[in-house]
């Protein structure tokens, strides 16, 4: 299943990269025909049906984190906005850092669909163009044809295959850490889940059987929590509610992700977390890695961008 990781890693990173760039673009006050046309041409390439087409069909393992990291950015830059590199770095981040929350605290396999889908439904919430809005719906149903059908199994193949690219990746972020669900060094605390999902049975029973495999005897003991089934569907149709909230935007209210990204709970501001280097461990480089860029390059649509009137914005303060 690690070929059919590819595009549920690339729309949820995308949906986190969209809530941040529309909070900034509001908090700056850019103008709103500007704000909007950066919102449409990044969604637009984005959703390019050539790449999606690519990534859904063509089952291929997740790209390195370094040509992942440099695809995001020529897709930051698909409008007539420019990022410093600093701005590009934090937004990288705060991008990275959510989805590997939302995957970690995915204990149905299956939420892994609603997630998706959470952070496709506001996609086109930003969307004012019915073309573009088209490439959106084209991934959406992308999605639930291609992993609705598929076991927990497989699913939770997918997940572990997520959390393997986001392994080694520790940054601060203040929401997380207010909330208690992240440690100061940058890793996530998980909490026994009391949830089942259907199919699974909650522990209590020790059933004893016989050689031909007939129950004789069923004893219960308390297993030291109360287990409850989860209820509600997947919510497989544009709009339609879902089970879990992982995937709406944590931005919504009055929070600000660059706070969330450099200040503690304590209001001070930490030095940078580098995150620790990988034994053993190679990102592809040279000419491998230029043919990664450019195929990306050619899928995605951004080799001849015009940058006719484009402005720069500071995404982040210093």
């Amino acid at each position: 299943m690690s070929v059919r990781s590819l595009p549920l890693l690339f729309v949820n990173l995308g949906g986190e990269m969209m809530y941040v760039l529309d909070q900034r673009l509001r908090t700056q006050e850019v103008d709103p025909e500007k704000a909007g046309k950066v919102m449409n041409d990044i969604v637009s390439t984005m959703f390019n049906k050539k790449f999606i087409d690519e990534i859904f069909t063509k089952h291929q393992p997740i790209y390195s984190k370094k040509v992942m990291k440099a695809m995001f950015e020529k897709l930051a830059h698909a409008s007539i906005m420019r990022l410093n590199s600093s701005s590009m770095d934090k937004l990288y981040d705060l991008m990275t850092m959510a989805v590997k929350h939302q995957v970690l605290m995915c204990n149905n396999p299956c939420y892994l669909i609603s997630i998706s889908l959470n952070h496709l439904d506001a996609i086109l919430g930003y969307v004012t163009c019915q073309q573009v809005r088209q490439g959106v719906e084209v991934a959406f149903n992308h999605i639930v044809h291609n992993y609705a059908g598929m076991s927990v199994f497989e699913l939770q193949s997918i997940r572990h295959n997520m959390l393997s690219f986001f392994q080694d990746i520790h940054v601060r972020v203040s929401i997380f850490l207010t909330e208690g669900v992240q440690h100061n060094n940058g890793r996530f605390i998980i909490h026994p889940s009391t949830m089942l999902y259907p199919g699974i049975e909650a522990p209590g029973e020790i059933r004893l059987m016989d050689q031909s495999g007939e129950i004789k005897q069923v004893d219960k003991f308390y297993p030291g929590e109360k287990f409850i089934m989860e209820e509600g569907e997947l919510g497989l149709s544009i709009g339609a509610v879902r089970p879990t909230i992982l995937g709406t935007n944590m931005y919504s209210g009055k929070h600000n992700p660059v706070d969330h990204l450099t200040e503690t709970p304590g209001g001070q501001r930490p030095p940078a977390v580098q995150p620790p280097v990988e034994a053993n461990r190679t990102e592809e480089t040279g000419s491998l890695a230029r043919e990664e860029l450019n195929l990306l390059a050619k899928l995605i649509g951004t080799e001849a961008m015009s940058v006719t009137k484009e402005f720069k914005l500071h995404l982040f303060e210093d």
